[in-house]
């Protein structure tokens, strides 16, 4: 049986796959949330954006350069009860291009009272959850 964190996490997979952000922003992200992209291959994405605000316009400049961004969740390991790891992929077709695009990473997402208090990317799920184990 999925957890309520696992299920919660899902929900908001398939709204920024949907292109849904301000009702993930507004339902399940905390005024005070930090996202980590700082591993991040694409130098113009890489960073820390602290805030609804900050995380809005990365979204924002995120989604910009394509014409379709799908975030496709392989699996999703609840480490603790306040941690989700979800293996990833995205498919992504660029905007004007139609290059199609399809990277692989993991999230590390960290709760308290149901919204994201921190969202972290790394480039695989074994990195992930090493950083999620060794949290305290």
């Amino acid at each position: 049986m999925e957890s309520g964190n696992v299920a919660l996490v899902r929900t908001m997979v398939d709204l920024f796959s949907r292109g849904e952000l301000e009702e993930l922003l507004d339902r399940f992200v905390a005024e005070d949330v930090e996202f980590d992209y700082t591993r991040s291959l694409s130098p113009d994405q890489a960073g820390t954006f602290r805030g609804i605000d900050e995380v809005r316009r990365f979204w924002q400049a995120l989604l910009d350069p394509w014409q379709e961004l799908e975030l496709v969740a392989d699996e999703y390991i609840e480490v603790r009860d306040d941690t989700v790891v979800v293996s990833s992929h995205t498919r992504q077709v660029g905007r004007g291009s139609g290059v199609e695009v399809v990277a692989r990473g993991a999230m590390l997402i960290r709760l308290r009272e149901g919204k994201v208090v921190r969202w972290q990317l790394f480039q695989g799920k074994t990195e992930a959850l090493e950083a999620a184990r060794a949290l305290t």
